[in-house]
């Protein structure tokens, strides 16, 4: 704690979206089981704040105050918050049923071990399964991808995220993935910043969102650098659906809609006019991971609602 405090906490406004590097305290872990308390954290972070460092602590209180808002909702909703409909009975994304949403094996299945065939969510889903860790961003768009891209079953985004993530807290992670599906009450202002492209135009505004990438599928080291978040669109061997752990030459056939294929392939190619990042090309070999084991147990918090959920309960 002291440790980031004195570090990354100095510019926490200005990369608590970052995709890798210094940009978040990691303490989330410790949150969650307690071996820190929330209060002195918040207490630590105020006294670190003067002069030009205040607007960094000023959102980082307001971040942690999210941590306190879905406690606080959870306790309302109460096991409605594991319900297909939500506390809300009705989707922001035009899911206003139990039927509306999907369940498709396949899809999760390369969704969670992060062979879409789309980079970026790749790249998050694979981070995510290798270390138990992703970024709030990179949270963001991964679940926005499984809920409007694929429309399939919120819930099973948020049971994987559950299984799998190190500062997992019941609270916190089933409400903003209902948040993220848009089926809890929320305001109109609140409502339009949540969907469409938003949060990959924000990944994609990042300058080191092409390391990323290359970090994590080693397979597109050498992809072109305005073909790397659509390979699709190249002579770029695009193989069967490889395993997250696949070192290949091939990447997975993309798993995506017409509309956000567009989109990466407009951003892809006009990048440069937008003024968006440039990818740089990576030297072969570098950020090649080990492949990482199986996540842990769902946590022992599953009393909270039974595995009807996912069958129109």
């Amino acid at each position: 704690m002291t440790v980031w405090l004195n570090s990354g906490f100095r510019s926490y406004k200005d990369t608590f979206r970052s995709l890798q590097g210094d940009y978040s305290s990691r303490l989330g872990a410790h949150l969650a089981y307690g071996c820190i308390s929330p209060r002195r954290l918040v207490k630590e972070a105020l006294s670190h704040g003067s002069g030009q460092s205040s607007v960094h602590v000023e959102h980082f209180v307001y971040e942690m105050c999210w941590r306190d808002f879905f406690r606080h909702t959870a306790a309302r909703w109460g096991t409605g918050l594991f319900h297909v409909a939500g506390p809300a009975e009705c989707g922001a994304h035009g899911m206003s049923s139990e039927s509306s949403w999907k369940r498709d094996l396949g899809a999760e299945r390369r969704w969670k071990e992060g062979s879409t065939g789309v980079p970026l969510v790749d790249a998050a889903m694979r981070e995510l399964n290798e270390t138990g860790y992703i970024g709030n961003l990179a949270r963001q768009f991964a679940a926005a991808f499984l809920i409007e891209d694929l429309q399939i079953d919120w819930r099973v985004g948020a049971d994987w995220f559950e299984a799998t993530l190190v500062d997992y807290d019941v609270h916190s992670n089933w409400g903003q993935w209902a948040r993220s599906a848009g089926v809890v009450p929320t305001n109109e202002a609140k409502r339009n910043r949540v969907g469409g492209t938003r949060y990959y135009d924000l990944a994609m505004q990042r300058p080191e969102v092409s390391d990323y990438v290359r970090n994590w599928l080693p397979e597109l080291q050498d992809v072109a650098d305005e073909e790397l978040f659509s390979p699709w669109t190249n002579s770029w061997p695009i193989g069967k659906v490889l395993s997250a752990t696949s070192n290949g030459s091939s990447y997975s056939k993309p798993l995506i809609s017409m509309r956000l294929k567009q989109y990466f392939e407009s951003v892809s190619g006009a990048s440069r006019l937008r003024g968006l990042p440039s990818p740089r090309r990576a030297k072969k070999g570098k950020g090649q991971r080990k492949g990482g084991g199986a996540p842990r147990a769902t946590a022992a918090l599953r009393w909270a609602t039974s595995d009807s959920r996912f069958h129109g309960s």
